[in-house]
């Protein structure tokens, strides 16, 4: 009896140490489970939190106001540039007037210096709206036209704001004076206007450092007495001097004359040249029938009769010792 109690009890305590060893395993499996499905959501979020990063500063931005360029308005042309430290593709925000309505480019700089356009969606939130995008290169440039130039007679009036979203290493603003417009005032001052070259004045300025959040305001006016665009009245400056034996359009006919020339005269030349040797080779293989004369108006057939020498009585051509034909033309010759 002990002996069957002993081994039913071991037989008990084998059951309960394999029911303890099998909830270990579930208990194990299901912790596998769940790290894998945890590793699994990590995974899928990865992207999306690459994709979530904003830039906390731009590098440069350049900005350019063009007032009455090509069309009513003033032509205004961000170029900005992410900083170093920016991952990309980073997602961005700019903001620029609502009554702007949609920009006229939003697109990204490649390498070799092409543009291409990058998709965003346009968010407006008061005077504001937000141009968002996702760019996977460091070089940006956004194009708009503002309405908000104020025309009062030949009196022009225009206030750009800058927002100031992000921290910028460098900022630097260049105004272009329109096409038949006179006195030009800044505010701030921008300084003499330097001449571009094409033909119209360019103001710059260097603003430098900007924290996030630190705005810019610029207040321009001038007079214009007409209503042209600058882009219709610009002038073009060659790349390089032109001197007066390199006059543009007329330079390539003068050449293509000269080759002209050049090839007709050569070809002209070489024909003759053939001609004169054809002819003068055809004119040597008929010059002893053409020329050939009676065997007794030639004063040296009469040394024939001395026995020494004989000659062709066709051509005249004095035969050597031995010769049954004439030398010069196949002639026969008569040695009786």
């Amino acid at each position: 009896m002990v002996t069957l109690y002993g081994s039913h009890h071991s037989a008990i305590t084998f059951k309960i140490a394999r029911c303890a060893v099998d909830n270990t395993y579930r208990d194990g499996h299901d912790m596998m489970k769940r790290l894998f499905l945890l590793l699994a959501i990590l995974t899928l979020l990865a992207p999306a939190a690459v994709h979530a990063q904003t830039p906390d500063a731009l590098d440069s931005v350049e900005i350019d106001l063009w007032p009455e360029y090509d069309r009513a308005g003033v032509l205004v042309i961000f170029r900005l540039t992410l900083s170093t430290q920016t991952a990309l593709p980073a997602n961005l925000g700019i903001r620029i007037p609502a009554a702007v309505g949609e920009p006229f480019a939003v697109a990204g700089r490649q390498a070799d210096g092409s543009l291409f356009n990058i998709p965003y969606t346009r968010q407006v939130s008061g005077i504001w709206a937000s141009i968002n995008f996702t760019a996977d290169v460091a070089e940006l440039q956004i194009e708009y036209y503002d309405p908000a130039l104020k025309i009062d007679g030949q009196h022009r009036q225009f206030d750009f704001f800058w927002p100031g979203d992000y921290a910028t290493g460098n900022l630097s603003i260049q105004i272009q004076q329109p096409f038949d417009a006179s006195a030009m005032l800044i505010s701030p001052s921008f300084g003499a206007g330097i001449p571009g070259g094409d033909g119209l004045t360019y103001y710059n300025r260097e603003v430098g450092q900007l924290n996030a959040g630190q705005t810019i305001e610029i207040s321009l006016e001038y007079d214009k007495a007409s209503d042209s665009f600058s882009a219709q009245n610009m002038t073009v400056q060659p790349a390089g001097e032109i001197s007066e034996n390199e006059s543009g359009s007329f330079q390539i006919p003068q050449i293509a004359v000269l080759v002209i020339a050049i090839v007709l005269g050569t070809a002209l030349i070489v024909v003759g040249v053939v001609w004169y040797l054809r002819s003068g080779k055809q004119s040597k293989t008929r010059t002893p029938r053409q020329r050939h004369s009676p065997a007794a108006e030639r004063p040296a057939q009469s040394a024939a009769s001395n026995g020494h020498d004989i000659y062709c009585h066709n051509c005249g051509k004095r035969a050597q010792a031995g010769d049954r034909f004439c030398r010069s033309c196949g002639t026969p010759l008569r040695t009786d």
